[in-house]
C-alpha cells in the first residue's frame, strides 16, 4: 500500500506537467485563423503547381468559400483547415481545385516536418487516409453538382468572388456519406514533402457513386499511394429525388 502510494505521488507531478506541456504547446501553436493560414506563401513546388492550373482556364480553385465565409465558415471547425491546418500548421497549406465540368478534383498539400509522423519523418497512414477521403468528398460534391445541372452557377460565383450561394439541403443530405475508403500506400509519404491528389468519380450505381484517387509527389513525380471511395446518398433523399 505505502508503494501503491509513493507512485501514485510520483505520477500526479508528471501528468500534470505532461498535460501542462501539450495544452500550453496546443495553445502556443493556435496562432492563426484559418484564413491566415491559408494565406501563408507556398513553397516553391507548391506554388508552380498551383499557378499551372489557376493559368490553365478550366479549373477554379473550390476551397476558398469554405475558407474565407464569415467567421472561417465550415472550415473553423474543420479537421483539415483547423486542427493540422490553423491550430498547429503541421499542414502548410491544402489547395483544391475543380474542374469546370465537376469530372475531377486536383488538391494540393503541402506537409509539414513535424506534427504528422507515424514513424520518424513518415506521415502517418491516417494523415494520408484523412487528405484522400477529404479529396473524394469534393470530388464527389462537385461531379453530383454537374449531374444536378447546379455546377455551373458556383464555379461562376468562385471565379466573381469566392462566395457559394447557400445550400438549400445539408451537404450529407444531398452528396452522402463515405461507406468505404481503401488507400494502398506504395511508398512512403515523407514529412517535408509537397503532393498532389487527383480523385474523380468512377461509377454510379443506384444510391452508390464509386471513386478512385492517387497521390504523387510533387518534388519526384513518385506514384506514392492510390485509392478507392464508396459514398452512400441516404436513401430517403434518393426516394426523393426519384419520386
Amino acid at each position: 500500500l505505502l508503494r501503491q502510494k509513493k507512485m501514485a505521488a510520483f505520477r500526479l507531478p508528471v501528468a500534470a506537467a505532461a498535460t501542462g506541456v501539450l495544452a500550453s504547446g496546443v495553445l502556443a501553436a493556435k496562432s492563426m485563423s484559418v484564413q491566415e493560414w491559408a494565406s501563408q506563401p507556398l513553397d516553391e513546388k507548391a506554388a508552380r503547381r498551383c499557378a499551372s492550373l489557376e493559368a490553365a482556364g478550366d479549373y477554379v480553385r473550390a476551397d476558398v468559400a469554405l475558407i474565407h465565409s464569415s467567421g472561417g465558415g465550415a472550415g473553423s471547425s474543420h479537421a483539415i483547415f483547423e486542427t493540422l491546418g490553423a491550430k498547429t500548421n503541421a499542414l502548410k497549406a491544402y489547395r483544391i481545385y475543380s474542374k469546370k465540368d465537376g469530372s475531377e478534383i486536383v488538391a494540393v498539400a503541402r506537409l509539414g516536418d513535424t506534427g504528422l509522423d507515424g514513424h520518424k519523418g513518415i506521415v502517418h497512414g491516417g494523415v494520408t487516409a484523412l487528405l484522400f477521403d477529404n479529396t473524394f468528398g469534393w470530388a464527389n460534391a462537385v461531379s453530383k453538382l454537374a449531374e444536378d445541372g447546379d455546377l455551373e452557377v458556383v464555379v461562376a460565383a468562385l471565379e466573381a468572388d469566392g462566395s457559394v450561394p447557400p445550400p438549400q439541403t445539408s451537404s450529407t443530405g444531398r452528396f452522402g456519406f463515405t461507406a468505404n475508403l481503401a488507400v494502398n500506400y506504395r511508398a512512403p509519404v515523407f514529412a517535408d514533402t509537397t503532393v498532389q491528389l487527383n480523385c474523380k468519380l468512377d461509377a454510379i450505381d443506384g444510391r452508390k457513386r464509386m471513386l478512385v484517387g492517387t497521390m504523387v509527389d510533387l518534388d519526384s513525380g513518385k506514384h506514392l499511394c492510390d485509392a478507392t471511395a464508396l459514398f452512400v446518398i441516404p436513401r430517403a433523399v434518393a426516394a426523393a429525388n426519384t419520386a
